[in-house]
């Protein structure tokens, strides 16, 4: 309700509940109308977005949850695989290093943890980071998708010391997201693995991280700083924008109940009201279970109706018969 009290003073109401039903799609946005009350034989006037003065003109201020979520996933582990050194393991040594000799190949790897992403997450862009330590010319290291599990105790035979890799030298897939050139200066190379960690946060593919898969004709090694580099902001991460899921209400429900005894034929209706904190436009039911005894049978058809939206505070109501 909105008071004519003059003075050019604005006056506010909250429309909460109209706006999440709008946007949830429960109810259609055709705007609001003042619908007077009163024994005011009068006029009270309200300024429109024609006002000349800006500040007097009606406002709809909202305040709402981005679904846009920005963030850094550090490595949370890294080492190098080193051909001519094959059972050695590197898991806590800094820097990590690129080869691409034949003969001397070191590859580095980089482990990061995907676990926090909601079901249904969308990414909308993720570039990864590596910090280049050194200078390296006729020298690119392809990001490449590690296909099995590792540990600070791979070694060139062996994933975690023990267990040996399909291939020696890693187990890593064909496709290449991107290069990283080392240029040195502690600058951060970059790489778009945003195909990557979507397949990832999808479950399409499993995340054992990635691995530098190093190419051209140098003979020495491009160092990259690792997660023992005491300068963590030389650490490597992934630079992450992603699409947060619209949260709807809580997605299960129980409704249980104590037998009943009825001669043959006879139907039963149960009832299932639900109210909600926040709007939702599709509240689907499942099927409801149940039980005969003394060898009778029963049967319950689905829920009527199938689906239904939901306002904030506002009951609904499902039946199974």
């Amino acid at each position: 309700t909105l008071i004519p009290i003059g003075g050019n003073d604005p006056v506010s109401v909250d429309i909460t509940s109209l706006v999440t039903d709008w946007v949830v799609g429960t109810s259609p946005n055709y705007g609001v109308i003042l619908d007077p009350r009163g024994s005011d034989a009068g006029d009270a006037n309200w300024y429109s977005r024609d006002a000349g003065t800006a500040a007097r003109q009606p406002v709809h201020e909202v305040t709402f949850r981005s679904p846009t979520v920005i963030f850094d996933m550090p490595a949370t582990r890294d080492t190098y695989l080193d051909e001519n050194n094959p059972t050695d393991f590197f898991g806590n040594t800094n820097p990590v290093e690129t080869r691409p000799e034949a003969g001397n190949i070191k590859r580095a790897l980089f482990q990061f943890d995907s676990a926090m992403f909601p079901t249904g997450a969308v990414v909308s862009s993720a570039t990864l980071n590596v910090s280049s330590a050194n200078s390296r010319s006729n020298h690119i290291a392809n990001v490449m998708q590690l296909t099995s599990g590792w540990t600070d105790s791979a070694n060139w035979n062996t994933a975690d010391g023990v267990t040996a890799w399909t291939t020696a030298g890693g187990d890593f897939g064909a496709n290449s997201y991107g290069s990283l050139t080392p240029v040195g200066g502690d600058v951060f190379e970059q790489a778009d693995v945003a195909a990557l960690l979507q397949d990832w946060v999808d479950g399409t593919l499993g995340n054992y991280g990635v691995i530098l898969d190093p190419s051209g004709t140098d003979s020495g090694d491009a160092e990259w700083s690792s997660i023992e580099e005491a300068d963590d902001t030389l650490h490597a991460f992934i630079e992450v924008t992603y699409e947060a899921p619209v949260l709807g209400a809580s997605t299960t429900n129980a409704l249980s109940g104590s037998g009943v005894v009825v001669t043959d034929g006879d139907t039963i209706t149960v009832s299932m009201q639900l109210t909600s904190n926040i709007a939702d436009s599709n509240v689907t039911p499942g099927t409801l279970g149940v039980t005969a005894a003394n060898g009778a049978t029963a049967t319950c058809g689905p829920p009527s109706p199938a689906s239904q939206g939901i306002a904030v505070d506002t009951p609904i109501e499902f039946e199974w018969t």
